[in-house]
């Protein structure tokens, strides 16, 4: 969680700056007029900052940072403001997915609340001027563009999402992401993930390689050879026959790529384009037909999609460059893969093509004639896809699922060529021209938007339902925590091998030490969610952690409150919500047991250090759960309250707790130790940390 001072304008309120302000950052997030406000008084944000009472402006940031990130498809709900310290400062606050994004969200959205108030102070409500609002805007979104996930990996994250499992971005640069914590954690990228080999993902990327490779394996391919010259590509070509086609062996997105070519000159000129993409260049056998991606993911196809080159169909009234100035209006299109489309441009690869056909930009074409402005049928260079999963012959899907089976690819895009792809192979011919080791979803979400292609990859990936998560403890508030998080990694490490502890005194995994120092924040969850070997994780989360950073993940199995701060307890209800089992409440804590009347339909378990808790005793006798502490004869024993029955177990004879924060530390532990379901034993005979 990211949380901004709005320097200089916390007083003021947007009631308070005109129509117009409020009028401005409406044509900026237009967004805002349809997201609830959720109060009694306004069902929308922007009805809120437009109503007389207006939001304070730090609320009004927040909500503008939320904005920006649904802009670039990183919606995330979460946003407030609170007043902090002695100068009653507002401070805003918000969620982010993507933690860069979220920085550059919540700056971007101070600069621009910043620009229109002051704006308005100055020079009056009618005369605001947002060209530098917008330009902050612009910045932005073209920031987000160029360093955000791809849409094939934004779909990935949005299945794992659905299916509950957590994910988290590797690198703000690299489009690296793990899904799932510890020992259940796998990385992808894009489409290549853990399960992908090596040896496979390096197969696939040479084009030549691979050929070879289904060849000899009796599958048909269009048989390509790597050139290393002008001659020799002439060479081959005159060997294989033409027509043939010439394309850079290690590339991809239709690249470099040159079709039906039948002259010498047509391959020297091809050469040396293809060339400007990599060194190895490959010449293979063109093969007439439409060109077809065949998703295969674990032995099974999950679409098939007949890729069409780029090209306008003509009216008999317009132009061929205001049938293209027509199509770029689709909504669908954009720049540098932002869009499921890409814009074509009247280019010399365009133009060339028109010439062909005796064409250029004014020429007319007849009414329903396409013309064709590019070669190749890759979306990235202006195509577009229809879903031809339902016709599709089954021996070609036999084919593509055997070619991806022998190449070693688990989840592989087999381009396929054929005339028609409901009639077997066997029948009118077809061939493999590639297969793609890290395919590409958005061709098949182009081709059929309600096909769902990201979900068979995430259920290919954690099969059976699962959700990569591992158990998380998370111990949050102040004094008695650490102690606390020390001693329930210890009683967890009697039945689970390799729990992580992270606290104030560092972050170990299993026995082993990983860092020192005070690592009680979400820099050293990250520690352990992202160590493989992490099987279960006990978090401290002190107040000022709480409050600065959030919780850090987006559930846990069990939590418990003690020391809770007044600035911490807005956040604290916030972790009682996305706790999954058992919520331990410090009933001697006056602050953490109001959380038991404000809290869901969570599971209350009391803990307090006194046998004669008057909290306890009501909550029981209501048939609440609830652990006390008990001693009696130098003996320290633990009082469990649980569906109306009460359980003793002694603790072993070298635990006995000094003082009342020692003893809140081994009640709260127990408490939490009880919800995970441990067994007495792994209770009370600890000290040791022994592993299972």
């Amino acid at each position: 969680m990211v949380a901004l001072a709005l320097a200089g304008l916390e007083a003021y309120r947007s009631a308070e700056l005109g129509h117009s302000f409020a009028a401005n950052l409406m044509a900026l997030l237009p967004g805002l007029s349809s997201q609830p406000m959720g109060t009694d008084t306004a069902d929308t944000v922007s009805e809120a900052i437009q109503s007389d009472a207006g939001l304070p402006l730090a609320l009004v940031v927040a909500v503008a940072a939320a904005e920006l990130q649904r802009m670039v498809r990183l919606p995330n709900p979460i946003w407030g403001a609170l007043v902090k310290g002695a100068e009653q400062q507002q401070v805003a606050f918000f969620g982010y997915r993507d933690d860069e994004a979220g920085f550059a969200a919540g700056r971007t959205a101070v600069d621009i609340v910043r620009t229109l108030a002051q704006s308005s102070l100055r020079d009056g409500a009618e005369e605001i001027s947002t060209a530098d609002a917008r330009q902050m805007l612009d910045r932005f979104v073209d920031w987000a563009h160029t360093r955000l996930l791809d849409q094939s990996t934004l779909s990935l994250v949005g299945a794992a999402e659905k299916r509950n499992i957590p994910w988290v971005r590797i690198s703000p640069y690299k489009r690296f992401v793990q899904l799932g914590h510890g020992r259940n954690l796998i990385r992808i990228h894009e489409t290549l993930t853990d399960t992908t080999s090596t040896i496979s993902g390096m197969m696939t990327s040479d084009k030549v390689v691979t050929a070879t490779h289904l060849q000899a394996a009796g599958l048909p391919v269009t048989a390509p050879e790597t050139v290393y010259d002008e001659d020799m590509a002439v060479r081959v070509a005159e060997q294989i026959g033409y027509p043939v086609v010439v394309k850079p062996n290690f590339y991809n997105k239709g690249i470099g790529i040159s079709l039906r070519l039948r002259t010498e000159g047509d391959v020297r000129t091809a050469y040396t384009a293809a060339r400007r993409y990599h060194a190895d260049v490959m010449v293979e056998k063109h093969i007439d037909g439409d060109d077809h991606r065949i998703l295969v993911v674990g032995g099974r196809v999950i679409g098939v999609a007949r890729r069409t080159p780029g090209k306008v169909t003509g009216d008999g009234v317009h132009t061929v460059s205001q049938l293209l100035d027509v199509l770029n209006r689709d909504p669908r299109r954009g720049v540098n893969f932002e869009k499921q489309l890409n814009r074509m441009e009247m280019d010399d690869l365009a133009l060339s093509m028109l010439a062909e056909k005796g064409y250029g930009p004014a020429t007319v074409p007849a009414n329903g004639e396409d013309v064709f402005l590019r070669r190749t049928a890759n979306i990235a260079t202006g195509g577009t896809a229809e879903d031809v999963t339902e016709q599709a012959h089954p021996d070609n899907l036999r084919l593509a699922v055997r070619a991806a089976r022998v190449v070693g690819a688990d989840i592989s895009g087999v381009d396929f060529l054929t005339t028609d792809i409901s009639r077997s192979y066997r029948e009118i011919g077809g061939a493999i021209c590639e297969v793609n080791g890290s395919p590409g979803l958005r061709v098949h979400q182009v081709a059929n938007p309600d096909r769902d292609v990201a979900g068979p990859v995430i259920d290919h990936l954690f099969p059976n339902g699962a959700t990569g998560r591992i158990p998380i403890a998370v111990i949050c508030g102040g004094g008695a925590t650490t102690q606390a998080t020390d001693w329930l990694t210890r009683m967890i490490g009697h039945v689970v091998r390799d729990v992580a502890c992270v606290s104030r005194n560092g972050v170990t995994v299993g026995n082993e030490p990983v860092a020192d120092g005070d690592r009680a924040n979400w820099d050293g969850a990250q520690m352990v969610f992202r160590d493989p070997k992490t099987a279960c994780a006990v978090l401290e989360l002190p107040n000022e952690e709480l409050v600065r950073d959030g919780a850090g993940f987006d559930r846990c199995t069990v939590a418990a409150f003690t020391g809770l701060s007044d600035s911490a307890m807005r956040f604290a209800r916030r972790v009682c919500a996305i706790t999954t089992g058992m919520v331990v409440l410090d009933a001697d804590d006056p602050l953490a047991f109001r959380l038991a009347s404000e809290t869901g339909g969570q599971a209350i378990c009391l803990a307090s250090g006194q046998q004669d808790s008057a909290a306890v005793s009501q909550h029981v006798s209501r048939g609440g759960r609830a652990v006390c502490l008990t001693s009696e004869n130098g003996r320290t024993s633990l009082l469990v309250y649980d569906k109306g029955e009460t359980r003793s177990h002694e603790m072993a004879s070298t635990v006995s707790p000094k003082d009342s924060e020692e003893r809140k530390a081994l009640v709260v532990a127990a408490a939490m130790a009880v919800g995970l379901e441990l067994p007495p034993e792994a209770i009370t005979a600890f000290p040791d940390r022994r592993q299972a």
